[in-house]
């Protein structure tokens, strides 16, 4: 049963009566949620705001079920979100939504809710649960195959691993009895059980499995089974080590290879356990050494899962932290790891080896040596800033130090970015609490907001302590101390993106102080609030006083915005770029780039495009027709200083700059339509494409790999009147490659004139292609192109 008609229905609905954005944001959220995006928290809340005040119940199921499997699912949320389910689950009990299809979900989510909180303590409770609603439901209901995967889990948390095997062979078979696939994320399942049974050839079969047939899963089935590939991988090499402590390359890179970067765990915070626990196991097999990097990872996952009550992922990550920290000779690491494991203890009604592993913590902990200081108390500083050690061992020395020499500010600024750099969040906001208690002139404070606001403390509280001490040294009567005051409100305010508030900040500061260095924070500003002579004039400042040439771009940047080609030509004639001399813009053909986009009501999505200037592009790539605002053909102003510069050495000879886009000099004036079809040979879509490129369209293949039409001459049919026989030359197979692209017409080209232009260009094609949306605005016969859709599965 297909849980999700209602749906289609209901967007449709929402378009036609004008509702388009919450239309949009009933395929945004679980898209989101599939790919771990951090927005899916936004969407889950916008679409749940919007079912309110549209008071449609059923919408609201929807919204909450797929907010709570981004908060579930991908965060791990545990307590801080129980209570959501809980009245999730409660509302789509209610009269008005218990018909809804989609109220059985929220006995998924309370399930994975109370997973979150600790597998272990509530498995007995899931379990239950599942065996509840599994009687409500029949195979052919996609639930079905949902609630089984929770079965699953709670059974083998239980310790009864061969039943829960026995339980997921028997949900597949029922699901296959009555024409229905179970989901890919049952491989995973099987494959974890085997792997827990010690059957690692079969695990590693299931992997492989997994693998081949993974087609848009969702990011945390790939890296759970990635994680679980790298267990099995590593068992199976068992005793393949080179030495004493190091495995042999050949080796070492198979067993890695599938094995999820910090950077990944980081977004799939409900695996960090699973993570941890094989990084473990790796560092002490000799597959991977142990790094600081591990340590900062662990500890933004340890302080996330305490912050968000996940029990037994505190408890798991926190001994994983203690023992790396404590191989890594650093006291002060475990010590806090320990402490968070300690507070949690309490809350845990099964304790399932908890204490057994605090106990084995402290031993080890407690055996290291206090390390000496590599310099004097007053050369530590400088030590630090300029020695390539690791930020927990900088708060090892800074801590050490400042046992002695408590008000050497210096020291204490320094530990607050190392806490901040070391994924001490917690600690962070402390020492920087301390530091600002008494206001001071030393800019040091700058940097420990920049390092305090890039953690994960809510933001709501560091934009209450920074603000708060911006404000108190605002009012000081020491005018250093004023300044100070306004040249961090400015800088935290532009972090914030509150860019009116910013510029206001700095000139403020530099009321009370000309050399305040407030002036590159104005200028951008100023550029991105669109006042571009301001910020060209401030660039100019900031020309005379520094010998730092990427003002002179900057100031490109500004004066392209605001159109003072002069100003641009002259700046590219110092800057040694070609072409320069003359009047008026430049409008070359330079080099492909990506340009990061601003779209509206959304995140900034990422385009292709043409540099025609040194601070200008022309999108090339053609938008969605769906999409609100078509970005084919706009020349925009670009921020150059690209925003993947860490990936340039990575990428080599493919790497392309991404610019951030920071003005629209013309807007596209196009309309996009889609082209469905059969594939044409390569040398007729290359005719087609250029050609219609030379005449001003915009032609772009949003082909995806795999995607295949219907071959009507297989199916035995008569080639419709007007094809000229086309299907008589297919190849006789059941499935044609397919074909998807938007064209976007010049605004001088009518819906008419493009329906005429796509028939002229396509009339030699093997097999006729469709473009419906356009052929319904131009008012030409649509049984043509219904026709094709029909009988090509378009």
């Amino acid at each position: 049963m297909d849980i999700y008609g209602w749906v289609t229905d209901l967007q449709n609905e929402l378009a036609a009566s004008g509702n388009l954005r919450v239309a949009e944001l009933i395929n945004l959220l679980p898209m989101a949620v599939s790919e771990s995006e951090p927005i899916a928290d936004a969407y889950g809340l916008e679409l749940l705001a919007a079912a309110k005040a549209l008071q449609n119940p059923w919408l609201e199921v929807y919204a909450r079920h797929w907010h709570l499997r981004h908060l579930n699912g991908t965060l791990n949320h545990g307590t801080l979100s129980l209570q959501y389910a809980v009245d999730a689950l409660e509302r789509a009990h209610r009269p008005e939504a218990r018909d809804c299809p989609q109220s059985i979900c929220a006995t998924q989510d309370i399930s994975s809710a109370y997973e979150s909180v600790d597998r272990f303590s509530f498995a007995a409770e899931r379990e239950a649960v599942s065996r509840e609603t599994l009687a409500k439901v029949t195979p052919v209901w996609s639930c079905f195959d949902c609630i089984n995967r929770e079965l699953i889990g709670a059974v083998h948390d239980q310790g009864r691993t061969e039943e829960a095997l026995g339980i997921l062979h028997q949900a597949c078979a029922e699901m296959a009895a009555v024409g229905e696939d179970a989901s890919p994320a049952y491989i995973n399942a099987e494959a974890e059980l085997h792997l827990a049974m010690g059957n690692i050839v079969r695990t590693l079969e299931l992997c492989e499995l997994g693998e081949a047939t993974a087609d848009d899963e969702p990011r945390t089935t790939r890296f759970t089974r990635r994680i679980n590939w790298t267990t099995a991988l590593r068992l199976s090499h068992a005793g393949n080590l080179g030495g004493t402590d190091t495995a042999v390359p050949a080796v070492a890179d198979e067993v890695l290879k599938q094995f999820p970067s910090p950077e990944d765990i980081l977004s799939e915070r409900t695996l960090s356990a699973l993570w941890a626990d094989e990084l473990l196991a790796l560092k002490e097999a000799g597959y991977l050494g142990n790094q600081p990097e591990f340590g900062a990872t662990l500890e933004t996952l340890l302080q996330h899962s305490e912050r968000v009550g996940s029990l037994r992922t505190t408890i798991d990550v926190g001994y994983v932290h203690a023992c790396l920290s404590a191989d890594r000779g650093v006291r002060w690491v475990g010590e806090e790891a320990i402490a968070a494991m300690q507070r949690t203890l309490p809350s845990l009604i099964d304790d399932h080896g908890a204490a057994k592993k605090i106990a084995t913590a402290q031993q080890l902990v407690a055996a290291l040596m206090t390390p000496p200081l590599p310099a004097p108390i007053h050369e530590l500083a400088a030590y630090i800033r300029t020695a390539d050690s690791s930020a927990e061992q900088d708060v090892e020395w800074l801590r050490l130090a400042l046992a002695t020499n408590p008000q050497n500010q210096e020291l204490q600024a320094l530990l607050g970015m190392a806490y901040g750099n070391a994924g001490q969040d917690r600690l962070a906001l402390q020492q920087f609490q301390a530091f600002v208690a008494v206001p001071h002139s030393s800019a040091a404070v700058i940097g420990m907001a920049r390092s305090l606001v890039r953690t994960e403390i809510p933001a709501q509280v560091v934009d209450h302590e920074v603000l708060s001490a911006s404000v108190r040294f605002q009012q000081f009567p020491d005018p250093g101390v004023r300044v100070l005051g306004f040249w961090l409100a400015a800088d935290f305010q532009f972090f914030r993106e509150q860019y009116d508030q910013a510029i206001a900040s700095c000139k403020e500061a530099l009321l009370l102080d000309p050399a305040v260095p407030v002036r590159p924070t104005l200028a951008k500003a100023s550029l991105l609030r669109g006042d571009f002579l301001t910020a060209a004039d401030q660039y100019r400042l900031l020309i005379e006083e520094s010998e730092d040439t990427n003002f002179d771009w900057d100031l490109i940047t500004a004066a392209t915005a605001a159109e003072d080609w002069a100003t641009v030509r002259a700046q590219a004639i110092k800057l040694g770029i070609p072409g320069a001399e003359g009047e008026g813009p430049i409008d070359e053909p330079m080099s492909f780039c990506r340009v990061l986009r601003p779209v509206p009501q959304g995140p900034a999505a990422v385009w292709d495009a043409l540099r025609t200037g040194p601070a200008t592009a022309r999108i090339v790539e053609v938008s969605r027709p769906d999409n609100d605002t078509q970005f084919f053909n706009e020349v925009v102003v670009l921020d150059l200083e690209p925003v993947n510069l860490d990936a340039k050495e990575e990428d080599g000879d493919d790497w392309v700059p991404i610019f951030p886009v920071v003005h629209v000099l013309h807007p596209s004036r196009h309309t996009a339509w889609v082209v469905d079809g059969a594939a044409p040979p390569d040398e007729l879509w290359a005719t087609f494409r250029d050609v219609l490129r030379e005449e001003g369209w915009g032609v772009w293949s949003a082909t995806w790999p795999g995607y295949v039409v219907v071959n009507p001459a297989a199916e035995g049919d008569d080639a419709t009147e007007g094809d000229d026989d086309n299907d008589a030359k297919g190849d006789g197979g059941g499935e044609l490659p397919g074909m998807f692209c938007f064209v976007a017409t010049p605004p001088h080209v009518s819906p008419q004139q493009a329906d005429e232009r796509l028939t002229e260009m396509t009339a030699q094609w093997p097999h006729p292609v469709a473009w419906l949306t356009l052929a319904e605005t131009a008012g030409v016969d649509l049984a043509r192109h219904h026709d094709i859709i029909k009988r090509y599965g378009l």
